[in-house]
C-alpha cells in the first residue's frame, strides 16, 4: 500500500486550486481575486479608516493593489515537506520548481487613529469535485514555523488511521463545506501590524488523493471583518 500512495503522490499534478481572497472590513475594506488560477490580486478600499496590505518588512508601498503570482497546476506534496521556515520574510513563496504548494505572506496594518476588532473567516465561493477532501489550509500568524492546518475530516476510520501512520501534524476540522475557518481578533490598535502566511497543498498521503481527482478545483475566499 505504501509504494501505491507514492505513486499517487507523483501521478496527481495537474490539480488546480485557485484561490481567491476577499478581505472585507467594515471602514476598510480590501480584496484578493484570483483573475486567473494561480494569481493574486490585493485590492485596498477605504472609508473613514485607512487599514492598508503590504508584502514589504519596512511596512512601505501601502498600497490599495498588490499582485502576487501563484501556481497554474499543483502537484501533491505533505506537511513534512513544507519549509518550518515558511513564515519568515514577505511576499510570494509558492514552490514553482515542484509546484507542490501556494504560500504568500502579507502585513495586515491599522492606520486608523483607534483600535479595530475582526472577524477572520476562510469560505469556499466555488468548487469543481472534490478538491476539498485531500487540500489543507494552514494560517500562520507572524515568524512561527508553524501555524493551524485545517482539513476535511476523513470519511472513513481507515483513511484516518493511514494518516496518523504516515503524517505528523494535526488538523482542525473545516466548518462545513462552505465556511472552512473562524476566528475572532480583538483590539487591533493603531500603527499594530499583523503578518499572516497562507500555506495550500494537496496532502499526498490522504487516501482520497488519486488520479480522480486531476480536474478538481476550489475557490476560496479569506474574510476579515472589521469593528
Amino acid at each position: 500500500m505504501k509504494w501505491l500512495k507514492r505513486l499517487q503522490m507523483m501521478r496527481i499534478s495537474k490539480i488546480v486550486i485557485a484561490v481567491s481572497l476577499a478581505l472585507s472590513v467594515i471602514f476598510a475594506g480590501f480584496t484578493i481575486y484570483g483573475n486567473k488560477v494561480g494569481n493574486f490580486i490585493i485590492n485596498v478600499s477605504n472609508d473613514g479608516a485607512h487599514i492598508a496590505a503590504t508584502m514589504k518588512e519596512d511596512l512601505s508601498d501601502l498600497s490599495s493593489r498588490l499582485s502576487v503570482s501563484g501556481l497554474e497546476g499543483q502537484g501533491a506534496t505533505t506537511y513534512e515537506d513544507i519549509p518550518r521556515s515558511i513564515a519568515r520574510g514577505i511576499g510570494n513563496k509558492s514552490d514553482t520548481v515542484y509546484q507542490t504548494y501556494m504560500a504568500f505572506s502579507f502585513y495586515l496594518v491599522n492606520k486608523t487613529e483607534r483600535s479595530v476588532d475582526y472577524d477572520m473567516s476562510l469560505n469556499v465561493v466555488d468548487s469543481v469535485g472534490r478538491a476539498i477532501d485531500i487540500m489543507r489550509v494552514m494560517i500562520i500568524e507572524g515568524d512561527a514555523e508553524g501555524g493551524d492546518i485545517y482539513a476535511n475530516p476523513e470519511a472513513s476510520e481507515e483513511g484516518e488511521n493511514w494518516l496518523k501512520q504516515h503524517t505528523s501534524y494535526e488538523t482542525i476540522a473545516f466548518i462545513s463545506e462552505k465556511q472552512l475557518m473562524a476566528k475572532r481578533v480583538t483590539d487591533f490598535q493603531p500603527e499594530d501590524k499583523v503578518k499572516y502566511t497562507i500555506v495550500i497543498w494537496v496532502e499526498g498521503w490522504d487516501m482520497d488523493c488519486t488520479d480522480e481527482r486531476l480536474q478538481d478545483r476550489i475557490k476560496m475566499k479569506l474574510d476579515f471583518y472589521a469593528y
